[in-house]
């Protein structure tokens, strides 16, 4: 790394300079950070890979809130349905 990790809204300091990234801390970091960390070695496959991670997680971000929106109304009409049915 050739500089400190801070988040883009907050300010707040993610990472120092000589920092490890293994699998923990990758973890806890959004890939919207981690795509802009700045490396001593300008390797094209950890930035091919890193924007590969991000397509992916944006595809499933849509996926689910598509899902979302398809249940979200199938779900209104069951709750109105079994309360009209049922009568406590």
């Amino acid at each position: 790394m050739l500089s400190d990790l801070h988040d883009e809204r907050t300010n707040k300091r993610l990472l120092v300079k000589p920092a490890i990234l293994d699998r923990d801390t990758i973890e806890r970091i959004s890939t919207k950070n981690l795509k802009r960390i700045r490396y001593a070695d300008k390797d094209p496959a950890s930035t091919s890979r890193s924007t590969r991670v991000e397509e992916m997680t944006s595809r499933q971000n849509r996926s689910a809130a598509q899902d979302h929106q398809r249940e979200v109304p199938s779900c209104r009409r069951a709750t109105s349905c079994l309360g009209r049915d049922q009568s406590w």
